[in-house]
């Protein structure tokens, strides 16, 4: 049985055989997990289905799109693990900082049942009730803790963004570009009037110098 997730053979929507031949190579070249290829390829078509790209730069701007778009998901995806991450250093940051004297055990402890959902007693129980503490408390002390880290990440989907809209623009621009062309060349062909052999005129319709020459034959003859 084929596996529709995969690249080579076409991922969901069979969204491969969509691209012409000589632009494949192009796509499919992001870092992305097995989970993550089925948004990739989703973000891809939805990509092809609004831009309809035509001519091979246009194909490329089409690539730079949805490559900045899945790298934008995929450092906010990164941004929120970092928190998850950091969640175990924060909860032990405020719970040091409220009880200097609490003994690291008490507070491994504490750290352990908070997620486990285990009963705690002790100091600990009493810094809960006394403080509120609650999982909003702990992800803003997370955020806290790597602020550095996610300021980093922050310039990181600031520059894809930038590259992002510039895609766009530069997409737009080069639309712009084919279409007064083809504007151009349609007024720069002369219009080609169809030929009318004279004897087709009628008299108020030909040249003087025909008529002249007709008129003396006319005399001529008689």
């Amino acid at each position: 049985m084929e596996n529709d997730k995969t690249p080579e053979e076409g991922g969901p929507l069979s969204i491969r055989n969509r691209i012409p031949l000589e632009v494949r190579f192009l796509f499919f070249r992001v870092p992305a997990l097995n989970s993550d290829l089925d948004l990739y390829c989703l973000l891809l078509a939805g990509v092809i289905n609004e831009l309809r790209p035509k001519h091979f730069t246009e194909w490329l701007l089409v690539r730079d799109i949805v490559d900045d778009v899945f790298y934008i998901l995929f450092l906010r995806r990164i941004q929120i693990d970092v928190i998850d991450l950091a969640k175990t250093e924060a909860l032990k940051s405020i719970l040091k900082a409220l009880a200097p004297e609490a003994k690291d055990d008490e507070l491994r402890g504490f750290q352990k049942g908070w997620y486990l959902g285990m009963k705690i007693s002790g100091i600990v129980k009493k810094l809960i009730d006394e403080y509120n503490i609650g999982p909003n408390m702990i992800d803003a002390e997370a955020v806290r803790l790597r602020s550095d880290d996610l300021k980093k990440i922050d310039s990181m989907i600031a520059s894809r963004e930038s590259r992002l809209s510039k895609a766009h623009r530069e997409l737009d621009l080069y639309r712009e570009r084919i279409q007064m062309r083809e504007q151009l060349k349609g007024k720069s062909e002369p219009k080609q009037l169809p030929f009318i052999q004279p004897s087709e005129l009628s008299d108020d319709k030909r040249d003087p110098a025909q008529k002249e020459g007709v008129n003396q034959t006319a005399t001529i003859n008689d």
